[in-house]
């Protein structure tokens, strides 16, 4: 592209003095709009190269269900607790990709939950690392799960105006019973020995 526009602007000294200068002007855009285009597409390919997980080939997002959402935030609190219990180095986003081959965008999001839920840190490092908020024996698994599935405050104003119909509202309390009562108590700390 620099060879191409030199030998143009050697060839236009033979034109008008206004014609030449104009089209040097274009000519310059063209060439300034081709080496930018190298770039970038030379800094997507290399990116690509290094972070393959990083970039989907398909235009549409990855979409989780809630149960797959819960699962994946039980994962990652899991392995990072593991990490921190056994004095190992602590999980990047990079690393947590890798492990759980998964695009970054739902790692990013359930990470991000659970920190707006004060279940999980981030480091100061570069990159950022993460750790339990807190100790791994006061974190319980109905909370992780709650994370999750109480993720979107919007919907709290949904939920006073609808209809309150007693053997719906029956289900959704045994349900929530159930998860309690199966959880009883049990704490990323029990997961992390009941592994080993």
């Amino acid at each position: 592209a620099g060879w191409a526009f030199a030998s143009f602007v050697v060839i236009s000294t033979k034109y008008a003095a206004i014609y030449s200068g104009f089209a040097i002007l274009l000519m310059f855009m063209i060439w300034l709009y081709v080496n930018w285009f190298i770039i970038l597409v030379g800094a997507q390919i290399s990116f690509y190269h290094q972070f393959p997980r990083y970039l989907s080939v398909r235009k549409e997002s990855l979409k989780l269900n809630n149960r797959l959402k819960e699962r994946l935030a039980l994962l990652i609190m899991c392995f990072i607790s593991d990490h921190y219990y056994h004095n190992r180095r602590p999980w990047t986003t990079h690393s947590l990709v890798e492990r759980l081959d998964l695009p970054l965008d739902p790692v990013n999001k359930i990470i991000s939950l659970l920190e707006k839920n004060d279940l999980l840190i981030e480091t100061g490092d570069d990159p950022p690392a993460y750790l339990p908020a807190r100790d791994i024996e006061t974190i319980t698994l109905e909370e992780v799960l709650n994370a999750v599935r109480l993720a979107n405050n919007d919907t709290a104003v949904i939920a006073n105006h609808l209809v309150s119909v007693p053997g719906v509202d029956n289900v959704i309390n045994g349900m929530d019973a159930a998860i309690s009562g199966a959880l009883r108590e049990k704490t990323l700390k029990d997961i992390i020995r009941s592994a080993e």
